[in-house]
């Protein structure tokens, strides 16, 4: 059976002909710019922009011109060529014209379209290339700019950016919860991957040479953005994401992710996500680290959150520390309250609060000096509340404020990693000016956005591009011949 293409084979003399027409066409220009170099600079990009899209078409039309046995995957017959059908596809180099063959199974009497399975177009006109630049446009820009950035380049509708986004930011959650299922032995349902599989969440971490004294640090953080959902009130509620980062640390600094081999970030909006889900999925995260950073000391760094009953479920073996910001923020709310917002005695306090945390034993005085100035409290319900609060909070948490033995050991004493992470994450995505959010579009926002700066999207792509070659194998794999 001859086998048919849905292109011919591309001309190559008539594209270096049209190279050489552009590239004079952009001379020309410059050569009558009279010294003007931002004419020559204009000239010369959009030379570049139409030797790109003839570029791009005939690559396409290189690749569609290849003569391909292809096989039903139903019955393993020997497909037949039936026509040629036509597409507007949107690739990273611009729009092509896509030229694929239908073909047929006379065994099966099925029509199929193999090209668009091999490169993941079935329900798309987006290549994965083209999906994942407005992908990373818009994890960092509203979407209406995302659509005006990409272009000429890629015409894409504002609509469209946030169909691609919730496709995208779903593969990443599907991901996660697959990893989740496989190895924490859950059965939910995963997203686009089978239940049990997972992927390496941090799979962009490299091992390097590190000094001594470096250990691991986990931390988990969160902030507030505007759901466009109303509350009893009538005003637009206000729902937190929350932020999870992995990183590495020396004598108590953060390393830049050049220095340490990378850095790990997870997100999601608490609408989705619960305290204890965060926590595994950190946990997921880490167990996908090189063996050499998972064979650091580990320390987990988080404010007074509803996290440290699973810290200690999903990582028995960290160092737990309470961040000593969060802690001397307690000290100071409390004495303010007691001896009165802006008096001497409290802007002491707020001056001094981190240094005398970082004193051994000295928590439990200062608890102390508040309860003896308790007579100014009188019969104030509020004083009393925040003051038995107090006491508790230092009671739950006295074996993560040892500051000084942390400090010594050149531990990280706060948690701003992580605030800086909730900075990049939320407030400067979710909380521009105007903006509001359901919750579950806030959900993937956050949970792209740290994708992105987990330099995970690549990798996220060249997964997806595998998992459509495999699905396009079928096609590939001879059973048998037709008579």
């Amino acid at each position: 059976m001859q086998i048919q293409t849905p292109c011919s084979p591309v001309d190559r003399r008539a594209l270096y002909a049209q190279a050489r027409l552009f590239i004079d066409e952009a001379i020309d220009r410059a050569e009558h710019a009279d010294a003007d170099l931002w004419e020559a600079e204009e000239a010369t990009l959009d030379s570049t922009r139409k030797f790109q899209a003839m570029a791009a078409q005939g690559t396409v039309n290189a690749a569609m011109s290849q003569r391909i046995s292809w096989y039903c995957p139903q019955c393993g017959w020997l497909l037949s060529y039936h026509d040629t059908q036509q597409k507007k596809v949107i690739t990273r180099a611009g729009e092509v014209d896509y030229a694929r063959g239908r073909y047929r199974c006379s065994q099966c009497e099925e029509d199929y379209l193999p090209a668009d399975r091999l490169n993941g177009l079935e329900d798309t006109g987006y290549r994965l290339g083209a999906r994942m630049v407005v992908t990373g446009e818009a994890a960092g820009e509203a979407y209406a700019p995302t659509s005006e950035e990409v272009k000429p380049e890629i015409k894409i509708s504002r609509r469209e950016v946030g169909g691609v986004v919730a496709e995208v930011a779903d593969w990443r959650k599907g991901e996660e919860e697959a990893t989740l299922s496989g190895q924490l032995g859950e059965c939910e349902e995963p997203g686009p991957m089978p239940s049990g599989e997972g992927v390496a969440l941090a799979s962009t971490w490299k091992e390097k040479g590190l000094a001594e004294g470096t250990v691991c640090c986990a931390q988990l953080d969160g902030a507030k953005y505007r759901s466009c959902e109303r509350g009893k009130d009538g005003k637009f509620d206000w729902r937190e994401a929350r932020v999870g980062t992995i990183s590495l640390a020396q004598e108590g600094k953060q390393l830049t992710r050049e220095a340490a081999g990378g850095k790990s970030y997870v997100g999601h909006s608490a609408h989705v996500y619960c305290a204890e889900r965060m926590v595994a999925l950190l946990a997921v995260v880490y167990a996908t680290l090189p063996a050499l950073v998972r064979g650091l000391p580990l320390v987990f760094v988080a404010d007074g959150g509803p996290w440290w009953e699973w810290v200690s479920v999903y990582f028995p073996h960290a160092l737990q520390i309470l961040d000593l910001y969060h802690a001397g923020k307690q000290f100071t709310d409390v004495a303010a309250l007691l001896f009165g917002e802006g008096s001497e005695r409290t802007r002491q306090w707020r001056a001094h609060i981190r240094e005398w945390l970082r004193e051994p034993g000295r928590a439990k005085q200062l608890v102390g000096e508040l309860y003896r100035a308790r007579p100014s409290v009188g019969e104030d319900p509020e004083k009393r509340h925040e003051l038995r609060k107090l006491i508790a909070y230092v009671r739950e948490h006295e074996h993560r404020m040892r500051y000084k033995e942390y400090e010594d050991a050149g531990l990280p004493l706060g948690s701003g990693g992580v605030e800086s992470a909730v900075d990049q994450v939320v407030s400067e995505r979710l909380r521009e000016r105007g903006r509001r959010w359901h919750p579950d579009n806030a959900d993937r926002m956050v949970c792209l956005r740290t994708t992105v700066l987990s330099g995970e999207l690549p990798a996220l792509f060249a997964r997806r591009r595998q998992a459509a070659l495999n699905a396009a194998r079928p096609f590939l794999e001879l059973l048998q011949h037709a008579a």
